[in-house]
């Protein structure tokens, strides 16, 4: 049977494991805000943008309601709740910036071997930077890290060998710590405490006008395109396709400096020559995703 623990850790010796999550959570914790600010940032200065280039319409009802859940930074927030509600535990996409940990007892020495189950760089890179934490992954391919004598592998497997035995699922012979749970409030006290972080993560001009301008020229790209199997692949191909640099110059012409007031709503994004500035962005957008059509044709 393979055995894959690229995630795979040892805590240092006589680490009890209560009190290492006790010295762990803070600077993990800040480590997920700063995650989480990044994923509304991004989702916000998306909707500000996509308004600017009229993507996405919003409805300028009197209704202060209405009006303040349109603000772009509420609007990211209670659109990733809602996203998030309608997946199942392991789908993919389900809770993008958790950190769980399994920790179990190898009882030949008294260490402790960990599991570590995270997908942001960020996240990883704290849990790796705690003093207790020592790399220790094992896989029985061929592939053994250079770094390492054979005996040091073999004392790698024996390790997870006995902390796992018999390929018992981690479930069984380990406990799992989550540093968040489901109901949590962090995310939606970085929206409503109006988090230096999140202006902080706000992506830079540059990264929001390719970003635009990859949204306008795969969407022309898909003109015209029936079938969800031919227009999936359309996007796929589109979005790792970069021959639009006049696309993107013009998308940044849309580009503006994000503040609290408007990713709150409190004013609107304001650009001189607003629909010249569109216009001339979906015009380029159209040439290029015509010239993409070509391409992939011939």
């Amino acid at each position: 049977m393979s055995t894959k623990l690229h995630h795979g850790y040892r805590l240092a010796a006589g680490t009890d494991p209560f009190r290492f999550i006790a010295i762990a959570r803070p600077s993990l914790d800040a480590a997920r805000d700063r995650a989480d600010a990044a994923l509304l940032a991004e989702r916000a200065v998306d909707i500000i943008d996509g308004r600017a280039a009229s993507l996405s319409g919003v409805d300028r009802a009197e209704n202060g309601l209405k009006a303040a859940l349109e603000a772009p930074l509420i609007k990211a927030l209670l659109d990733l709740e809602d996203e998030q509600s309608k997946l199942r535990e392991y789908d993919r996409g389900k809770d993008p910036n958790r950190l769980e940990v399994a920790i179990g007892v190898d009882p030949q020495t008294g260490r402790l071997g960990a599991l570590l189950f995270a997908e942001n760089p960020g996240l990883i890179d704290a849990f790796e930077a705690l003093h207790e934490v020592e790399k220790y992954p094992y896989w029985n391919g061929s592939d053994r890290p250079d770094e390492l004598t054979e005996d040091q592998w073999n004392e790698r497997r024996e390790f997870w060998d006995r902390v796992l035995p018999g390929y018992t699922p981690p479930a069984e012979a380990m406990f799992t710590w989550c540093l968040r749970g489901t109901y949590h409030p962090g995310t939606m006290s970085l929206a409503g405490d109006r988090s230096p972080l999140i202006l902080e993560q706000v992506p830079s001009p540059e990264s929001r006008a390719r970003r635009l301008a990859q949204q306008v020229v795969t969407r022309a790209a898909c003109t015209g395109v029936t079938g969800p199997r031919e227009v999936m692949r359309v996007v796929f191909d589109a979005t790792k396709w970069r021959e639009y640099p006049e696309v993107v110059d013009a998308a940044a012409a849309l580009i503006v400096d994000v503040d609290f007031d408007l990713l709150l709503g409190v004013r609107e994004s304001e650009v001189d020559d607003v629909e010249m500035k569109r216009s001339r962005l979906l015009e380029l957008a159209t040439t290029a995703g015509e010239r993409f059509r070509t391409a992939k044709e011939g």
